[in-house]
């Protein structure tokens, strides 16, 4: 069975679509990590 290209083409725009809404969410949870991880050294070393 073969697929059009403008569907493979479509699918593949969803999944770089995706993957970068993964790739931003990732690094705002690791600055919201780290930010944490700063403010709990900062209180363990006063």
């Amino acid at each position: 069975m073969l697929i059009p290209n403008c569907l493979l083409k479509a699918h593949n725009d969803e999944l770089v679509t995706e993957k970068d809404a993964a790739l931003k969410a990732a690094e705002y949870w690791k600055s919201q990590y780290l930010e944490l991880e700063e403010l709990l050294n900062k209180d363990s070393d006063d």
